[in-house]
């Protein structure tokens, strides 16, 4: 073996062992009895690990979760496009981890995260173009907070391990996201205070069919959060240091 070649795997160790020793995740047994109170637990101290992120190892911060821009094209009940930027979603990081339901073997898992949070707030930058909800214009732009109260969600996961550079990873294969709460208030931001009265008016008069319409719209953008925070975990840190035997 060339020294090139032993080099690369000494250094690749040593980011392995470093990359453990600095994130401090919890690990638990495949064969754990008590395994899904495990991951509970693991889950609820991981969420403290990453509220900041670490971007020594590429690892996004959960407080808050961010997105440059989305696209939410015209559907029932809201038919416009709507331009979305500068997203974030915040307190997820704060949530508490209720219930854990897992399969995991040696070269597939299955996880169940069911969580809770008082509040949880979606903000984004808008573009409403040619827009009207109910006979009345709301086109314009601005800025949106939607405040979800009694937020509960369920994330579920799904993976292959995979070889790569002599470890073995968990590749993710599907992620879905769920949630449910009592009441959601929209607040709007656009500079003008008669705007922002109308289109608070006709946001919150109205918001049990707009979310229902929109519900698996907003939903994609949850699942792609999730999906990249979720993928640079298992992308990093390899299967069996997460999940022995």
């Amino acid at each position: 073996m060339s020294r090139l070649v032993i080099f690369s795997l000494c250094f690749t160790f040593i980011d392995l062992v470093r990359c453990q020793n600095v994130l401090n995740f919890q690990t638990c047994k495949q064969s754990d009895p008590n395994r899904d109170e495990c991951l509970k637990f693991a889950i609820q101290d991981a969420f403290k690990i990453l509220e900041n992120g670490v971007p020594k190892f590429n690892l996004p911060p959960l407080q808050p979760l961010k997105l440059e821009q989305w696209t939410i094209t015209a559907g029932k009940g809201v038919n416009f496009i709507q331009k979305l930027s500068n997203i974030e979603m915040i307190n997820h990081a704060k949530s508490t981890i209720r219930k854990v339901e897992s399969e995991i073997s040696d070269n597939e898992l299955s996880l169940k995260i069911e969580s809770t949070n008082p509040v949880i707030l979606f903000k984004f930058d808008y573009v409403f173009e040619n827009a009207e909800i109910y006979g009345e214009s709301v086109s314009g732009k601005g800025r949106v907070v939607m405040e979800h109260d009694n937020y509960t969600e369920t994330l579920s996961l799904t993976g292959k391990v995979i070889d790569k550079d002599g470890n073995r990873y968990l590749s993710l294969t599907q992620v879905d996201v769920h949630y449910i709460f009592d009441d959601t208030i929209f607040k709007f931001e656009t500079g003008d205070a008669e705007m922002d009265k109308k289109l608070n008016r006709i946001f919150n008069q109205n918001k049990e069919e707009i979310l229902e319409n929109l519900y698996e719209k907003y939903l994609e953008i949850d699942n792609y959060l999730y999906t990249n925070v979720a993928s640079a975990i298992f992308s990093l840190i390899p299967y069996d240091q997460l999940f022995p035997k």
